[in-house]
């Protein structure tokens, strides 16, 4: 079997690239690593080739690359490198454009499987004291923020690409919010100046945050859902997730901190405050810690029943050693 990964180069695409060349059951028989930029230290035994640059060439010659490849995995970034992220995606409509022009060259290959990375913040909020949600639960979206708009138009691209694909199996890995040695960077990126306060000693004595809780996994265990959905007969959508959502408690104790639940009034202010000094970097815009306190107010936990029953997948990382490795960026 052969397995193009896009954004292979990226947290998630670099945990399901070594996922796949490590299937112990030796199903994947090549793998072809695609992103607009090509890793300073490539993982050999990996076809690795690179995609287009730029918003009018955001997949570049994939229709080529995907030429004998029986399966994509789909997990890049919207964003083309050079692009400020507010010139990127701004509305659903413009992140159809990237995942159109991926879908497109997957029918025309004459692909027959495809695995896309979802969010959990495509879900509908759910009451407090909700059970968790299944995948039947409605995908309205968790807020009403630009990243969640974006997620949502995933799902419905995807949906109109299923209806009018019916030989191609489609399925959607909807995951909690990614944690791992490999997620660091990204996360410093998103903090712009404020990563030099991230790193400054004893930076954390007190965290202040809402109640409420966010459904995480770690890299690792997302790129393990993938394999089992490349490599499987399984379609449709599968939340992946560990047990514990991560909360205010948690996230305080990983940080060597002391946790002070303070009431959202306050601390949307303060993220609006954070929001404007990122913005004024131009980095992802729409990704400010004001966004995130909108997800995680109504973030609903997540059913994982389906994952483990159809894909014979469970997590393995703990939250606390997913979180430590996080904030420590190795494992």
């Amino acid at each position: 079997m052969r397995v193009a990964v896009l954004g292979a180069d990226g947290a998630v695409g670099a945990a399901v690239v070594q996922a796949l060349l490590d299937d112990p059951r030796h199903r994947v028989d090549d793998v072809v690593g695609l992103d607009r930029r090509l890793p300073l230290d490539p993982q050999p035994g990996v076809d690795w080739r690179e995609l287009g640059d730029t918003a009018d060439d955001p997949t570049g010659d994939l229709a080529g690359y995907l030429h004998g490849v029986d399966a994509v995995v789909n997990v890049l970034s919207p964003a083309p490198r050079g692009v400020p992220r507010q010139a990127a995606p701004a509305v659903p409509q413009a992140e159809d454009v990237l995942l159109g022009h991926v879908l497109d060259e997957v029918a025309a290959a004459g692909v027959r499987h495809l695995v896309q990375g979802s969010t959990f913040a495509v879900y509908s909020p759910a009451g407090e004291g909700h059970d968790p949600v299944d995948e039947s639960w409605p995908t309205d979206g968790v807020a009403d923020v630009p990243l969640v708009r974006r997620a949502v138009a995933v799902e419905r691209t995807l949906d109109e690409f299923s209806a009018a694909h019916p030989v191609i199996r489609v399925v959607r890995l909807r995951s909690g919010l990614v944690l791992g040695p490999r997620a660091l960077a990204a996360f410093l990126r998103r903090l712009g100046p404020l990563a030099a306060y991230y790193r400054a000693p004893g930076r954390f004595p007190v965290l202040p945050g809402i109640e409420g809780a966010l459904p995480v996994v770690h890299h690792d265990d997302l790129a393990a859902a993938v394999c089992a959905a490349v490599t499987g007969s399984a379609t449709g959508a599968f939340n992946i997730a560990m047990d514990a959502p991560l909360d205010l408690r948690h996230a305080a104790s990983a940080l060597g901190a002391r946790p002070l639940a303070v009431p959202s009034e306050l601390v949307r202010l303060g993220t609006e405050m954070a929001g404007a000094i990122l913005a004024v970097t131009r980095r992802d815009g729409d990704r400010t810690p004001g966004a995130w306190l909108a997800i995680a107010r109504h973030a609903p936990r997540l059913a994982t029943w389906r994952a483990r029953q159809e894909l014979g997948w469970f997590p393995v990382h703990p939250l606390d050693d997913a979180l430590r490795s996080t904030i420590a960026g190795r494992p």
